[in-house]
């Protein structure tokens, strides 16, 4: 069992993470040929995050103590609170 973990972290190493059983191909090929749309999904989410915190920040710093600024830090944490799958 030592000697099999040893050849997969070895082989892990040099970038051979294995064959698919329900591909029928190299791990690394189905996962390069997944990493365009994750990347793009990612990148698409993350420039949304940064806007619309942006946007919640700046709305709640200009009226500091507002029932605005109350709102933007209730949904602000509601939404950090939230489970990430939602």
């Amino acid at each position: 069992l030592l000697h099999q973990y040893v050849a997969y972290v070895s082989a892990v190493s040099h970038g051979d993470l294995g064959h698919s059983f329900e591909y029928q191909r190299p791990v690394l090929d189905v996962i390069a040929g997944r990493l365009p749309a994750t990347l793009l999904l990612t990148g698409t989410a993350l420039a949304l995050a940064i806007a619309g915190g942006t946007a919640a920040g700046l709305l709640a710093a200009l009226a500091p103590g507002s029932p605005l600024d109350a709102t933007v830090r209730v949904a602000t944490s509601l939404l950090a609170a939230s489970p990430v799958f939602w």
